[in-house]
């Protein structure tokens, strides 16, 4: 059964990773996607994370996919981390 799925490079958007997200949920064989490299804003993001931990009731935590982590969404948090960036 298919564990590992690359996807880096890809040109996947918010969109794509929606459609991804929304399968993901359901599929516990799949234990590591790759998905640096595209065009996944915030909202795609969000999407699959919530797709492997949905954290918004109790149900939907209990059926999402904790098998499952996914690699290439880290967010760049230079602004936050950047002290002339912080406002006086």
């Amino acid at each position: 059964s298919l564990s590992h799925l690359y996807l880096d490079e890809n040109r996947f958007n918010d969109v794509d990773a929606a459609l991804l997200a929304s399968s993901l949920s359901n599929n516990t064989q799949l234990t590591n996607i790759i998905v640096g490299g595209n065009g996944i804003k915030e909202n795609g993001r969000l999407a699959l994370l919530r797709a492997i931990f949905d954290v918004s009731s109790l149900s939907l935590c209990a059926s999402s996919n904790h098998t499952c982590t996914v690699d290439g969404l880290e967010r760049d948090i230079s602004a936050i981390n950047s002290y002339e960036s912080a406002p006086r």
